[in-house]
């Protein structure tokens, strides 16, 4: 995890370890579109801890109002 300007972004290791599944796995939901666009430092993608929570929040409601 590294912080910007009081943010916190998350590496694909971090969100492995949050979510309890791997790092291949991380990417594959990045790719099929279940998580947000990342941000990159350099070439290594992070996701603004924020940003992803609030994602996370409108699918798990758009899930439970089907």
């Amino acid at each position: 995890m590294i912080q910007i300007n009081n943010e916190r972004y998350l590496s694909h290791q971090d969100m492995a370890e949050r979510f309890g599944v791997t790092r291949r796995t991380i990417r594959r939901w990045w790719y099929d579109g279940a998580l947000p666009s990342p941000a990159y430092q350099g070439r290594t993608p992070y996701w603004p801890e924020r940003e992803l929570n609030a994602h996370l929040t409108s699918k798990f409601r758009s899930i439970n109002n089907a």
